[in-house]
């Protein structure tokens, strides 16, 4: 695990790996520094709909969701998520940026049936996020 820089399991699959129930009561955070222990240098834990974690040995950063009234299946959500956060780390992004650019690419893949054919384009993705945070400020 000293060679994984981010392990982003949502919160069930975060309470297997660190061996723990599924419906283990713990705090997500608590959850994270278990992870962090197995060597893993930064642990990012998708929350749903309440946006996603992430605690590594400097930080702890919670990136708020994006709000979707319309959704119709979060089947592959978790894989848009983890796109959004690459293609975020690899354009440069901090760490908080890439948080909510994925949270926005996973958010928008709940709005249509299926993995792959829900699946928003950048231009898609890009003016979901200014149209949201416009409508935040109104």
């Amino acid at each position: 695990m000293s060679f994984v820089d981010y392990l982003t399991p949502n919160e069930t699959e975060a309470r297997i790996c660190v061996g723990l129930n599924p419906l283990d009561k713990s705090s997500e955070v608590e959850i994270a520094k278990q992870i962090l222990k197995t060597g893993c240098k930064n642990a990012l834990i998708t929350l749903g709909e309440s946006g996603s974690l992430l605690v590594n040995n400097d930080l702890q950063i919670i990136a708020e969701p994006f709000r979707i009234d319309n959704v119709i299946d979060s089947t592959g959500a978790g894989d848009a998520f983890n796109a959004g956060l690459a293609v975020g780390l690899a354009e440069g992004m901090s760490i908080e940026n890439a948080m909510c650019f994925a949270n926005a690419v996973g958010a928008l893949a709940c709005t249509k049936p299926d993995t792959i054919p829900s699946y928003q384009t950048r231009v898609e993705i890009d003016r979901f996020m200014v149209e949201y945070k416009l409508s935040k400020k109104l």
